[in-house]
């Protein structure tokens, strides 16, 4: 289907919708509502209606010039557009998609939102290893001439997939996209400002010990700025929604919602 240009991928609960509200999930950087698809079949079943968009610049949806000039704004107003479409949404992002439900939760009233594996808001640093070091170095030119950027296999499979069998890694990577590095940018400097204060609705961090892209110690830190509730693991890494065992962070989200949503 298709939302003020944005593709966006749904699914009807079955057999009959019984949730009042509807899932919208956003993705990270680099994937695509693609990224969602054992997620969005299990919530379905559950009863939800459920939205997967890819943000602009993705095949199919809103077309845009120069990806590497997409700013986190532009993003941002991708989710906004498809969530106030929706019936009480509840918004489940992940990595850089867990930064824009921040900032939706912030400007908007969703019912509940649920960030996995989440980049952090401004004044919390990203305090990762040397993969965030040294794919800032390598990638440091294409950053400052405003380049999208797909780091290679190397660099993704340490970054995001180290719990992800070799086999099955470069079926994923096949499928990503290069991504804006204006929007990377902005993520670490200034970083995306989200008054805390402006949150009403509950909120739920997924997070796994094993995590390179989003440490676990920065993890910590949005939890404490927000105050909310954590559910954290330690056998999976970045992509905590399509690692084997997916299962049980998914089975977790659905017993905290029908906890904190009506």
């Amino acid at each position: 289907m298709n939302i003020s240009g944005l593709l966006v991928d749904f699914q009807q609960a079955h057999p009959k919708k019984t949730k009042n509200n509807d899932i919208l999930f956003v993705h990270g950087m680099w994937a695509g509502s693609w990224m969602w698809e054992n997620y969005i079949k299990f919530f379905s079943s559950l009863g939800y209606d459920c939205y997967a968009l890819n943000l602009r610049g993705r095949p199919g949806s809103i077309p845009v010039h120069d990806r590497g000039k997409i700013s986190i704004n532009d993003y941002v107003a991708d989710v906004k557009t498809v969530a106030e479409t929706l019936t009480n949404p509840i918004i489940i992002g992940h990595s850089m998609g867990g930064l824009l439900t921040q900032k939706i939760a912030e400007i908007i009233s969703p019912a509940a939102v649920v960030l996995i594996g989440p980049a952090p808001p401004a004044g919390i640093l990203m305090l990762g290893g040397w993969i965030h070091l040294v794919m800032g170095i390598y990638y440091s030119f294409d950053i400052l001439m405003g380049n999208s950027i797909l780091p290679n296999l190397f660099f993704v499979r340490h970054l995001l997939m180290n719990n992800v069998p070799e086999k099955i890694q470069k079926l994923i990577y096949e499928k990503l996209i290069s991504e804006s590095s204006r929007a990377a940018h902005e993520i670490l400097f200034p970083g995306v400002s989200v008054d805390a204060s402006q949150i009403q609705c509950p909120m739920l961090v997924i997070a796994s010990r094993q995590d390179q892209a989003t440490p676990f110690s920065t993890i910590q830190r949005i939890v404490d700025k927000y105050a909310c509730d954590l559910k954290a693991y330690s056998q999976f890494g970045h992509l905590i929604i399509s690692e084997s065992g997916w299962e049980k962070p998914a089975q977790d989200i659905s017993d905290w919602l029908d906890t904190n949503t009506q």
